[in-house]
């Protein structure tokens, strides 16, 4: 059992420190509460192990239930997680999320365990948004904020035609393009739903609580799926690569004989993204159903040919 503790905070290391901080907090533990928290944070069979190392002293931290610590037991992090989280750091969205700038100035002078210019990404267009404009955060701040207090916003926007314009937007959430490098606010208006780049907002004004926006309902998302086949027996890991590159849409896989059926669920806004992510995956991703998305791959690979065939 001594060799437990060498795997770097493992669950016998969670379980054991939630017991010890149990203990320094309420002065003991007892049988039970030891039991319940080696449920909570390791394996079914660790019921026969934790217990019995802290009862009888093979684990010398416990005497009659309490702690022989002085102190209940921190999680420091090791310097590969700083490093980690260094590199996390830079980049330029996490500014959206964090308005704490002092956070990377505690982790010290480590070394990023990567940089940004050692990462090239491929398939994404390159005028993505520009986060480290401090308008640009103050608006999506103002957003997220309205988001989570279900507050209305008045948005000042740029439309397409270079023309300043603003609504009264119920926001329903911010969502993310990974291709187009951007993020969008889905809301809804008195006359529906409404999606805007945030790039093209000059500012938002959140309004009072009790403002309410005459006519606006629920925010109605126009669903999509579409059903691709990939052979169980593929050596270049698609299954994995795609599952990867899907990651953050709805997803279920079955297994249907020598293949598997992954079905992919989208916003019909996203549809182009989803289509140039599937044929990015060549020969060995079929796509099964619809009808009319398979009628889009025709129609995009046939464009391909024609491009192809005017640059020879």
């Amino acid at each position: 059992m001594s060799n437990l503790f060498s795997e770097l905070y493992s669950s016998y290391y969670n379980a054991v420190a939630a017991i010890l901080r149990q203990a320094s907090t309420k002065g003991s533990v007892s049988a039970k509460e030891i039991n319940d928290l080696t449920m909570k944070y390791a394996f079914r069979e660790s019921i026969m192990e934790i217990p019995a190392a802290l009862s009888d002293g093979t684990w010398n931290l416990l005497e009659d239930g309490e702690s022989k610590l002085m102190h209940a037991p921190t999680m420091p992090l090791t310097t590969l997680q700083v490093r980690w989280l260094k590199s996390i750091l830079s980049d330029p969205r996490i500014d959206l999320f964090l308005e704490d700038d002092n956070l990377k100035d505690l982790l010290g002078d480590v070394e990023p365990l990567w940089k940004r210019e050692d990462i090239r990404v491929y398939d994404c267009f390159a005028n993505g948004d520009y986060y480290e404009d401090a308008n640009y955060r103050s608006n999506w701040r103002s957003i997220l904020r309205a988001i989570n207090e279900k507050r209305a916003v008045n948005v000042y926007f740029i439309s397409n035609k270079n023309k300043e314009h603003h609504m009264y937007v119920m926001p329903e959430r911010l969502e993310y393009s990974e291709k187009n490098d951007k993020f969008r606010l889905l809301g809804v208006t008195s006359r529906g739903n409404v999606i805007i780049n945030v790039s093209n907002i000059v500012r938002v004004e959140l309004l009072p609580e009790e403002f309410v926006i005459t006519g606006a309902d629920t925010f109605v998302r126009r669903m999509r799926e579409v059903v691709v086949s990939i052979p169980l027996d593929d050596v270049s890991n698609t299954l994995e690569r795609i599952m990867l590159n899907f990651a953050h849409y709805e997803k279920e896989a079955v297994v249907e004989g020598d293949k598997c059926l992954l079905t992919i669920r989208y916003d019909l806004p996203d549809e182009t993204e989803v289509l140039i992510g599937i044929l990015s995956f060549g020969s060995r991703v079929k796509v099964e159903a619809p009808v009319d998305f398979v009628k889009l791959v025709k129609e995009r690979i046939s464009r391909q040919i024609e491009v192809a065939d005017f640059f020879p």
